[in-house]
């Protein structure tokens, strides 16, 4: 089932009621309803063998197990798997728990339902997974949500320009097997800075630049040692021309930007011993180091192809 225009949803728009502003620490009752709504259709109604019960049931195991209790709702031995994930994502308050839900969900959507014959089989589902994903990425858009599913994880955003010209191209280069390092590190980022820790974020947003300058000196078999640092990754990309020789002028500050951009902040923020004063970061600078490793990935990517 399709997202529709109704009628209020139009006049809404045309009054600007829509948000301008991306919000990260709260999510609507009326979002909330709409996300339980996506998950029933996309993970459907059984016919028989209970695939969606064991489902809902692996993501109460992984959620109980991880909080630290023994069940997420009161009476669970009264209701069903798929309503016990229901009711304590409907009564939970923290947005962050609220978020845990909704990735294991989505995730299993994508990675356990799209290729297994025998869930599809046994089941009747009104939502494919990418129509899933697809509606829950705009409901969150609709709702001004600061987040996004993508790639299998829940990801904080800059905002919705940057995520679809940076970060978007960026997981697309990435999700190419041969990248899996640089993917994992990448997304690590993102996930550190969705929970605060933002030196964390950016010392992975340097490892997955490096990484990805790693895999394509492995694959094009130009020497380099594991111990080199991104500038010199960078120098042996120019060196071996995958910038063509007769653009090397033209481009001699894209040259400096790929040498300079990350490393220097990293190294001054993150590297290195504190002093006698904690340094601290702010989510400013950490969603700039994301942009510019999620842009300097989509070249270098583009690049090697």
């Amino acid at each position: 089932m399709s997202m529709f225009e109704i009628f209020s949803k139009r006049q809404k728009r045309l009054r600007g009621e829509f948000p301008t502003v991306l919000t990260f620490d709260k999510m609507d009752d009326t979002l909330k309803i709409q996300v339980v709504h996506i998950l029933r259709d996309a993970f459907g109604v059984s016919r028989y063998e209970h695939p969606v019960e064991r489902a809902f049931q692996t993501i109460i195991d992984i959620l109980s197990r991880e909080y630290g209790v023994f069940t997420l709702t009161p009476y669970a031995d009264q209701m069903s798997s798929p309503d016990q994930v229901v009711h304590f994502f409907m009564e939970e308050k923290n947005i962050e728990k609220q978020l845990d839900v909704i990735e294991l969900a989505v995730r299993y959507v994508d990675r356990g339902i799209r290729d297994s014959y025998s869930y599809k089989s046994s089941t009747e589902r009104k939502l494919e997974p990418d129509d899933a994903i697809a509606e829950l990425n705009e409901r969150f858009k609709e709702h001004g949500l600061g987040y996004a599913y993508e790639s299998g994880l829940i990801i904080k955003l800059d905002s919705s320009y940057t995520h679809a010209e940076m970060t978007v191209p960026a997981l697309k280069v990435l999700y190419d097997g041969q990248y899996s390092g640089a993917m994992d590190e990448f997304l690590r980022a993102h996930e550190h800075y969705r929970h605060g820790r933002n030196k964390e974020a950016i010392n992975d947003c340097l490892k997955s630049f490096e990484s990805v300058l790693k895999t394509i000196c492995e694959r094009r078999k130009w020497p380099f040692k594991e111990t080199d640092t991104a500038k010199r990754l960078v120098e042996i990309c120019f060196e071996n021309e995958l910038v063509p020789k007769v653009f090397q002028s033209e481009l001699g500050a894209l040259r400096a930007i790929l040498e300079s951009g990350l490393p220097p902040i990293r190294n001054t923020l993150t590297a290195h011993g504190q002093g006698s004063a904690p340094k601290s970061v702010d989510d400013s600078l950490t969603k700039f180091c994301l942009n510019v490793a999620a842009a300097n990935i989509r070249l270098l990517g583009e690049l090697a192809q």
